[in-house]
């Protein structure tokens, strides 16, 4: 009873989580920021009430177009634009099968061809 209370309340007063991870850049020199932004929303609030926190990172990457964002996204688009290695974004990301495919790396480790 206890928890579901807390879960309620939580939920009721929770606007944001920003969350960084701080990972090596490909240069070798020093490091960048990795950033999941999670906004509140009916369908975050109801997640949180209900304590389906497992489910999370599907409604941030659902919501996108709102401002949210995953850490897996942040980590591709770092990886897009050469700041971080492939190596990197699949050493700290939550789903490496999912980074892959959306990063456009194939079975072999290679980044596929664009035509």
């Amino acid at each position: 009873m206890e928890r579901q209370m807390a879960q309620a309340h939580l939920a009721s007063l929770l606007v944001a989580v920003l969350c960084q991870s701080l990972v090596p850049r490909a240069s070798g020199s020093g490091r960048i920021a990795a950033v999941e932004i999670m906004l509140t929303s009916a369908a975050i609030r109801n997640l949180i009430r209900e304590g389906k926190i497992y489910q999370l990172d599907g409604a941030i990457r659902s919501q996108h177009d709102v401002g949210m964002r995953s850490l897996d996204e942040s980590l591709v688009e770092l990886y897009q634009k050469n700041i971080i290695t492939y190596e990197t974004a699949s050493a700290f990301c939550h789903d490496p099968e999912e980074v892959a495919k959306v990063a456009g790396i194939t079975s072999t480790g290679k980044r596929a061809s664009r035509g």
